[in-house]
């Protein structure tokens, strides 16, 4: 707060303290005191009261500059509020007094809502141990069955498990990282592990594989392997629920994969992996914004369920491990997913 911008905020004081000094001079002259004395009388009391308005405004500068700060809302607005310098003026210390009260419930929320948040972690965490259970008993009585009648109710309680890890990763996202370790991972051995999660559903849509791309020779990336096998499945799943439809064209619904290594040798080198499959894709309107969190689009509302929870649970898991995902699209024709594994750092890795 500068000087003029504090005479502007106390017109009053800054008019009443002008109005005593020349009132003061033209009582003195009344009273038949020469006119230098007189000038002197005003100047001694212009000085004391300028004193005194210095000193108050030294004093509320150091405050309003605190209030400033915090209301511009750069850093921690709580410890901004613990450290706010005490006025020591009326006004100043009622605020002072009202923000540290306000403070102290705010903290006092913030702590129950992250109790509240750890409790129903926990709880869901439990939920979904419980409730696999269930689940892998009737996968076992449905494969000691073999009764190919029944493999679309597989179908449905293998969609009902990924719905369960997609809800446990969803409870998850706010302490995600301490749950993941970075590890040096084949990147084949991720694709062909979350093919086999997901080989019930591709199975029953009748979409083919090609795996042509990834090579003989196995590419490594760092990674953690569950999340990078959750990342790949939740792409399965889009491609599977958007695939291309019977009698919408002539080719069968595919997906395929490709690594390639770029900027090999360099600082900058990083393995790409392509996800690709021939779906109904997605209209350009919506593919800036199929990562953000229950986006759903047109496809979403028309052709299926969707939470828009999957693409933003990859978006989140790659950005916290340094992976770069990005998705192109032609609506109609075709949907690649690509991930970028920077090579840095891998040789220190186990």
């Amino acid at each position: 707060m500068s000087l003029a911008g504090y005479l502007r905020a106390h017109p009053v004081s800054a008019g009443a303290g002008m109005l005593a000094v020349s009132s003061c001079y033209l009582l003195l002259r009344a009273l038949g005191l020469e006119r230098d004395p007189s000038l002197l009388v005003c100047l001694l009391l212009g000085c004391l009261l300028s004193i005194a308005g210095l000193s108050n405004y030294l004093r509320e500068r150091r405050f309003v500059r605190a209030l400033r700060r915090l209301a511009e809302g750069e850093g921690d607005v709580l410890a901004q509020v613990a450290e706010l310098p005490q006025p020591g003026y009326l006004e100043g210390d009622l605020a002072w007094s009202a923000l540290a009260r306000v403070a102290r419930e705010m903290r006092a929320r913030v702590g129950e809502s992250r109790a509240e948040v750890v409790d129903y972690r926990r709880y869901v965490e439990t939920w979904v141990h419980e409730v696999k259970t269930p689940l892998s008993a009737a996968h076992l009585m449905l494969e000691n069955l073999a009764d190919p009648r029944l493999r679309p109710l597989a179908v449905e309680l293998g969609r009902v498990d990924d719905y369960i890890e997609q809800a446990l990763f969803y409870a998850r996202s706010s302490s995600l990282e301490n749950d993941y370790l970075i590890r040096r991972c084949d990147l084949g051995w991720l694709v062909r592990c979350a093919l086999r999660a997901r080989r019930q559903s591709l199975i029953a849509s009748g979409m083919s594989v090609d795996l042509e791309g990834l090579g003989d020779r196995g590419v490594i990336v760092a990674c953690d392997s569950k999340w990078m096998v959750f990342i790949l499945g939740q792409i399965l799943d889009n491609a599977v629920r958007y695939r291309r439809m019977p009698g919408t064209g002539e080719h069968a619904p595919r997906i395929s994969f490709s690594a390639s290594v770029l900027g090999e040798g360099t600082a900058e080198e990083l393995v790409e992996l392509s996800v690709e499959d021939n779906g109904c894709g997605i209209a350009q309107s919506d593919l800036g914004r199929v990562f953000d969190r229950g986006f759903t689009g047109a496809n979403g509302r028309s052709r299926s369920r969707s939470t828009g929870l999957g693409l933003y649970l990859v978006r989140m898991l790659c950005e916290k491990m340094g992976v770069l995902v990005r998705m192109e699209s032609e609506q109609g024709s075709w949907t690649r997913v690509t991930l970028s594994f920077p090579r840095q750092g891998l040789d220190r890795l186990g």
